[in-house]
């Protein structure tokens, strides 16, 4: 969930379709009310079956949605695919919409507020008979790594649409990594009952501080950015390694394992070297690094050849190869209202490294938004239309 967050969170700032606004308003709710413990970490996952069946509490036949929408059921089913066949198992199915509800309006000669009242409608009826249904379990346990995923998607929901509560949900869920799973500059992999026990895997560190430097460049506030760094130079000091300029899974503090692995390859989560590459890039030119930036380069242009025959594997790699080539454009931002320039500016559908600080209001400096490349800085800009104007004529 939270990366299908941030990919329908990029896709909207390329291609604005309101299905896609409407996904991640919904995965966000489903992770408020559904996935959130108290203490605000993110459960791992509810379990695939119930009594036994996959998908049980899911899917639905169509005569069953029949008998509960009446009049309304061949709109619905028109919408979500459903059909007799089913496009599950047994007959049975998943409601799935693959296309926005305007061409629904128009193919039912009506309006698309009146289709999504019938859509809301329906829905309830359904929920009503699917919450007497026995539920799959929960796995309750708090893992680091995928909460700094659904954190990460959650602050890239921010940027791309502007949602406050996504934004507070990413907050809270960072000050309970930070509290909760964080010793030090030692990150804890889970997290049960009060307890965490498990040391940090490179995963856990790379997408924590991916995480906290995405919340960095939409609040600018520097805590973040501190944390990230200290993170960084434990997993360097601990997880790197000279010989092959890549990183370990695990640190070396860890004795029980016969041997040490790299993880070099996406699979169902990105690649955690590459994730942990792409920091290092970020925050050596944040932080003016040299040696960041270096260590970031040399492995990228390592995995050239694997990029080249297994692209789909890849694709993290291909991304910190990208910006080798066609480098990031930075932006720094001095103002009173630093924060709120920076997420207007994280709406534009650019790649964009952004920085700066929150100027005090008592002291009246006026706006200065750099945009650089290349290490070269052009003028300072005054105000944020502006600097949205140049920013989109470069593009």
């Amino acid at each position: 969930n939270g990366q299908l967050l941030s990919l329908y969170a990029h896709g909207y700032k390329i291609s604005p379709v309101p299905l896609y606004l409407n996904v991640v308003e919904q995965t966000v709710d489903f992770i408020e009310k559904q996935m959130t413990s108290p203490e605000k970490g993110f459960y791992s996952a509810y379990d695939a079956d119930s009594e036994g069946v996959e998908g049980k509490f899911y899917v639905w036949g169509k005569s069953e949605i029949q008998t509960i929408l009446g009049a309304q059921a061949p709109l619905f089913c028109d919408i979500f695919n459903i059909s007799s066949q089913g496009n599950w198992e047994n007959g049975e199915n998943v409601l799935m919409q693959t296309q926005d509800l305007v061409h629904f309006a128009m193919k039912y000669n009506t309006s698309v507020q009146q289709v999504e009242d019938i859509v809301k409608a329906c829905k309830e009826k359904l929920w009503e008979v699917r919450s007497r249904r026995v539920a799959p379990n929960m796995d309750d346990k708090i893992l680091c790594a995928w909460n700094a995923l659904a954190s990460k998607g959650l602050l890239d929901v921010y940027a791309a649409f502007g949602n406050p509560k996504a934004l507070k949900m990413a907050k809270e869920n960072l000050s309970f990594i930070l509290d909760k799973l964080t010793e030090g500059a030692q990150l804890y992999r889970n997290y049960k009952n009060n307890r965490a026990n498990i040391p940090g895997f490179l995963d856990d560190y790379a997408f924590t501080i991916d995480a906290l430097i995405a919340a960095y460049a939409l609040t600018l506030n520097n805590t973040y950015l501190e944390r990230a760094q200290a993170f960084t130079e434990f997993v360097i000091s601990n997880f790197y390694d000279e010989q092959t300029g890549l990183f370990f899974y695990v640190s070396q503090a860890n004795h029980d394992l016969i041997a040490r692995k790299k993880e070099l390859h996406d699979s169902v989560q990105p690649s955690s070297n590459a994730v942990m590459m792409h920091n290092l890039w970020r925050l050596g030119r944040i932080q003016d690094k040299i040696e960041y930036e270096n260590i970031a380069k040399n492995a990228a242009l390592s995995m050239i050849e694997g990029v080249l025959q297994y692209p789909a594997s890849h694709s993290h790699w291909a991304m910190n190869l990208m910006d080798l080539i066609f480098d990031v454009t930075e932006v720094k931002i001095e103002a009173n209202n630093a924060s709120e320039i920076a997420a207007r500016l994280s709406k534009l559908p650019l790649n964009l490294l952004i920085s700066g600080k929150n100027i005090p209001e008592n002291e009246q400096k006026g706006t200065n938004i750099y945009i650089c490349e290349n290490k070269t800085c052009y003028a300072p800009l005054h105000d944020v239309e502006a600097a949205e104007t140049f920013l989109k004529h470069k593009r």
